[in-house]
C-alpha cells in the first residue's frame, strides 16, 4: 500500500500529464495536421488549470475571517481538551511539598486547600507550591500520590535549574539537572536536603564548566547581615520508573520551588504606629535575669535601659510578647540609629541580628525563663575606648515574620523599640554620621505588555512561503527555471480541504485531507520538527563561537559555546518559551540581546565594553542562527521545502518587555525579576461574571490571568548598556489557584481574561547587594567605618493597570 505522502506526490506529478492527455484525446479527429499545435494548447490549458488551483490556495490577509476575528472569537474556537499548544502532560504521579521543615503529620491527599502556604507555625501541611527559607532547616519533605493504574519499581526525584521538558527522551538525564535520588516504590514520602541537592558538581561535569563559575550563576550567594535578600527558583519533579528502567508516562515540567531569604512586604511605619506594635520585655538590669530578694532582676515593660561598659557582664536579655500567633520566625535586631525604612532586613545602622524559627527550641520555648540574649561585646566598642562621659545609644526590636499567600514573601510586624545607653556615663552621646549609598542599579526606561495571540481554528492548514520557488519545483519538471511569481516570500497559503467537486484536482485535495486526517501523527511530525530545529540551533551556535565572534577572546570561547548549548536545552524554557512551540524563533528574536548577555555572564565574561560590544555581535549571531535553524520547511501535505506554518495563525503567549539602562561608569549588580497580575473581586458588589467565579471557586476573590513569574535572571549591565528583558507569561488555563482546588477551565478563563476588568500588573527587580557599608567602601576605599550607611534604593519596579487583552506601552 502506498503511503499518504506517496499518493500526494504521485497525484501531483501526473496532474499535467492527465490534463494534457485528456485535452489532447478530446480534439477533433479530422485535423491531424494540428496535432502538434493542439498538444501545445493542451499543455497550456493543463498549466492554467494547475496554476489556477495553486493560486486558489493563496490567502488575502485583509479578507481572511480567521485573521479578522477578535481575540475572543479565536478563543471560543479552541478545544482546550485537545490543544497542541501548552499541552497537559500525562504524568502518572502528583507531587506535594511540605510548607515548613517539619514532616507533616499525614501524607498528601486530594482535599482542596485554599492557602498556597500554611499560616500556622505549629503545623506543616502538604501543598503544591513552597518557599524554602535558607535561614531555616534545608530539609524539606515531599509526598507522592500515584495513579492507581501504575506499579513502578521505584521513583526518581530530580532538582533542576530550569523547567524540565515535559515529555520526550532522556527524562532521567535532562539538561539543567542539579541532583537526583531514588525513592523506594512503597514509599509515599521522602525528603530532600537542599543544602546538598543544590550542588553544581553534576552540572559542572556535564557542561565542562568550573564549579565556581556555575555556583555564582545558579546558587544563592552567602549573605552578610544587612544584605538585600536573594531568591532563586528551582524545579522539582518525581518520575515513576518501571523494572526495565523506563519512565512511566510523561515527566512534566516540575514543581517550582523558591529558595533563599524571604522578601518582605513593605511596611509603612507611620501607619503601624507605636500602639500597634507588640511588647518587648527586658530585665531591670544588664546580666542574668532572675534572682530573689528585694530587687530581683525581673522582666518589665520599661523601654529605656542602660549598660555600664565597665561591668564584666555586658549582655542584655529580651522576651518578645504578644506577637502574631501566625509568625513562623522572630528576628532580634540591634542598630546604632532609630529604626527607619519600610524593609526590616536592610535597616540602616544594623550591628547585630539573630533569627529563630518555628520548630527550634529557642522559638518554641520562648518565655521569661527562656529568653533571647545579646552580648554587646560582639559589636560595641571596648570600655577603654570610650571617654568617661561618653555613651552610645543602641536600639533593639524584634521582627515577627508571617508567610503570605505569595511564596517567598512574608509580612513583618514589629515590637516596640528598647533604647539602651551603653557607656560609663550618660552625659555626651556619640553621634554617627548618616550616609546614603547609591547602589548603582540600572534604571527602567521602557516597558510594554503584549496580550496573548490565540491560535486560529485549523491553524495547521495555514502556511507561508519562506523562499520563492521556481516553476520547475511547483510543476515538478514541467515548468521553467524562473521564479513562480504568485508564491513570493510571505505569501499565505491555505490547505484547508474544500467541498468536493468532480475535477482531477479532487485527487490532490483528497491527498491533502489524508495528510491532516491523523491529527496525532501530524502533531508528532511538528513536534519532531521543533526538536530537530533545536538540535540544529545548538550546532549552529557552537560553530558561531568557533568560527566567528572576533571580539570574544579565546579564553572564554569554549565555555561560551557550552553555555549557549545549555541556553537552547533549558535556558529558553526558563524565560517562559515552551520547548514545543513551532514559532519559538519569533519569540526568541524578542530577547536575543538579553540571551547573549546572560550567556556571556555565565561564561565568565566581565560586564565591560567587551561584553557590551560582544553582546551586539553575539546577539546578531543568535538571530541569524535561530533564523537559519528554523528557516527550513515544516511538515506539509505537498512536501514542499519552501513553506512553513504561518505564525499569524499560531499561538503566542503574552509577554512583557522591560528595558533597562546602566547610566553609570561601573557594571550594575545582578538581580532577579518577579511579577504577577491580580484582580480582586469586591464581595459586596459583584458583576455577573464575578458572581459566577465567586461561586465556582468557593468564594475566592483573588484572580490572576498568568502564573506568578519568579527568579528570572537579570544580568549585570556594562557601563552605558541598554538591555531589553523579555518575560513570557503562562496563562492559568488548566491550573488551580490553590492546592487541589478547582482547575481553571475554558469557560472560567474566558470570564477571568475577557470579562472582569482592569488588573494590576506589577513587575519587580531585586538586586544582589551586600550591606550598604561594603558597597560604600567599594565605591570609596576611604569610606568612614563609624558611620551609618543605608541604600537610597534596593530595587525597582514597573507596572500598570489595564485589561489583560489590551496592549500597554510606556517609555521614559
Amino acid at each position: 500500500m502506498k503511503s499518504k505522502k506517496t499518493v500526494m506526490i504521485l497525484s501531483f506529478v501526473v496532474l499535467l500529464l492527465i490534463s494534457s492527455i485528456l485535452i489532447y484525446i478530446s480534439r477533433p479527429k479530422n485535423q491531424p495536421e494540428k496535432e502538434e499545435e493542439e498538444l501545445i494548447v493542451a499543455n497550456e490549458l493543463a498549466y492554467d488549470i494547475v496554476n489556477n488551483a495553486l493560486q486558489s490556495m493563496i490567502v488575502d490577509p485583509t479578507k481572511d475571517p480567521l485573521l479578522l476575528a477578535t481575540p475572543q472569537e479565536r478563543f471560543d474556537q479552541i478545544d482546550f481538551e485537545k490543544r497542541f499548544f501548552r499541552p497537559v502532560f500525562d504524568t502518572k504521579v502528583s507531587l506535594y511539598v511540605a510548607t515548613l521543615p517539619q514532616r507533616p503529620s499525614t501524607p498528601a491527599n486530594d482535599r482542596p486547600s485554599k492557602q498556597p502556604l500554611i499560616f500556622s507555625p505549629n503545623a506543616s501541611l502538604y501543598q503544591q507550591t513552597a518557599f524554602i527559607d535558607s535561614s531555616t532547616s534545608p530539609n524539606r519533605w515531599f509526598s507522592i500520590v500515584k495513579d492507581p493504574s501504575i506499579t513502578p519499581a521505584k521513583y526518581v526525584w530530580q532538582v533542576s535549574v530550569a523547567p524540565f521538558a515535559g515529555a520526550g527522551k532522556d527524562l532521567l538525564n535532562p539538561g539543567g539537572l542539579l541532583s537526583s535520588g531514588d525513592v523506594d516504590a512503597t514509599s509515599t514520602e521522602f525528603s530532600i536536603d537542599f543544602s546538598k541537592a543544590l550542588n553544581v558538581t553534576k552540572l559542572s561535569g556535564r557542561l565542562n564548566i568550573s564549579q565556581d563559575r556555575l555556583k555564582s550563576f545558579y546558587l544563592i550567594p552567602t549573605l552578610k547581615m544587612g544584605a538585600v535578600p536573594v531568591q532563586k527558583t528551582y524545579y522539582v519533579r518525581v518520575l515513576p520508573v518501571d523494572a526495565e528502567g523506563k519512565v512511566i508516562g510523561d515527566g512534566g515540567t516540575g514543581m517550582a520551588i523558591t529558595y533563599g531569604d524571604p522578601y518582605t512586604l513593605p511596611t509603612n511605619n507611620i501607619i503601624i504606629g507605636i500602639n500597634q506594635r507588640f511588647d518587648m520585655l527586658t530585665p531591670r538590669f544588664q546580666g542574668e535575669p532572675g534572682g530573689s530578694g528585694e530587687f530581683p532582676n525581673s522582666f518589665n515593660e520599661v523601654y529605656q535601659k542602660t549598660i555600664n561598659s565597665s561591668y564584666e557582664s555586658l549582655y542584655y536579655c529580651f522576651v518578645p510578647k504578644n506577637y502574631p500567633v501566625t509568625a513562623t520566625s522572630l528576628v532580634l535586631q540591634v542598630t546604632k540609629t532609630p529604626f527607619s525604612g519600610s524593609l526590616w532586613n536592610t535597616v540602616p545602622g544594623l550591628v547585630y541580628q539573630k533569627r529563630i524559627n518555628a520548630g527550634e527550641a529557642a522559638f518554641d520555648t520562648l518565655d521569661e525563663d527562656h529568653w533571647l540574649q545579646v552580648d554587646f561585646r560582639s559589636f560595641a566598642p571596648a570600655n577603654e575606648t570610650l571617654d568617661d562621659n561618653q555613651f552610645i545609644t543602641y536600639y533593639v526590636r524584634t521582627v515577627a515574620l508571617t508567610p503570605t499567600a505569595q511564596a517567598g514573601v512574608m509580612s513583618a510586624k514589629y515590637s516596640k523599640t528598647v533604647t539602651i545607653q551603653y557607656g560609663r556615663d550618660t552625659t555626651t552621646p556619640v553621634i554617627y554620621e548618616t550616609i546614603k549609598v547609591d547602589p548603582h542599579i540600572p534604571e527602567i526606561v521602557g516597558f510594554s505588555y503584549t496580550p496573548i495571540q490565540w491560535e486560529a481554528a485549523n491553524w495547521q492548514y495555514h502556511y507561508e512561503v519562506i523562499r520563492q520557488p521556481l516553476e520547475s519545483e511547483i510543476f515538478l519538471g514541467f515548468g521553467s527555471k524562473k521564479p513562480y511569481e504568485p508564491y513570493k516570500v510571505g505569501t499565505k497559503l491555505n490547505f484547508t480541504p474544500q467541498p468536493e467537486d468532480d475535477s482531477w484536482w479532487e485527487e490532490v485535495k483528497n491527498a491533502i485531507s489524508d495528510f491532516f486526517s491523523d491529527l496525532t501523527d501530524y502533531l508528532a511530525k511538528i513536534t519532531n520538527w521543533v526538536s530537530s530545529t533545536y538540535e540544529n540551533l545548538k550546532t549552529g551556535l557552537v560553530k558561531l563561537v568557533a568560527d566567528h565572534l572576533p571580539l570574544i577572546p579565546d579564553e572564554w570561547r569554549e565555555e561560551l559555546a557550552v553555555v549557549l548549548q545549555g541556553l537552547v536545552d533549558y535556558g529558553l524554557a526558563s524565560i517562559g518559551i515552551p520547548p514545543t512551540l513551532p514559532n519559538f524563533d519569533e519569540l526568541t528574536s524578542l530577547g536575543t540581546d538579553y540571551l547573549a548577555t546572560v550567556a556571556m555572564e555565565a561564561a565568565g565574561i566581565p560586564a565591560t565594553d567587551l561584553m557590551k560590544d560582544g553582546m551586539v555581535e553575539l546577539g546578531n549571531g543568535i538571530v541569524e542562527n535561530v533564523g537559519s535553524a528554523s528557516g527550513h520547511s515544516t511538515p506539509n501535505p505537498m512536501n514542499w521545502d519552501f513553506i512553513k506554518l504561518d505564525s499569524d495563525y499560531l499561538y503566542r503567549p503574552a509577554y512583557v518587555l522591560i528595558t533597562l539602562h546602566n547610566p553609570y561608569d561601573k557594571p550594575t549588580p545582578v538581580g532577579t525579576l518577579s511579577g504577577y497580575n491580580e484582580y480582586i473581586i469586591d464581595s459586596k458588589d459583584k458583576s455577573y461574571s464575578e458572581e459566577q467565579l465567586y461561586a465556582r471557586f468557593g468564594g475566592n476573590v483573588y484572580y490572576s490571568t498568568f502564573k506568578v513569574v519568579s527568579g528570572q535572571k537579570v544580568p549585570s549591565l556594562a557601563p552605558g548598556q541598554t538591555l531589553v528583558i523579555p518575560v513570557f507569561l503562562e496563562e492559568m488555563t488548566g491550573k488551580s489557584y490553590w492546592t487541589n482546588g478547582p482547575r481553571v477551565d475554558q469557560s472560567s478563563f474566558k470570564m477571568i481574561y475577557f470579562n472582569l476588568g482592569d488588573y494590576e500588573f506589577n513587575f519587580t527587580i531585586n538586586y544582589e547587594l551586600p550591606n550598604a557599608y561594603e558597597t560604600a567602601k567599594a565605591q570609596n576605599p576611604n569610606a568612614k567605618k563609624d558611620a551609618i550607611y543605608s541604600y537610597s534604593t534596593t530595587g525597582n519596579s514597573v507596572g500598570f493597570k489595564g485589561y489583560p487583552n489590551d496592549a500597554y506601552e510606556w517609555h521614559k
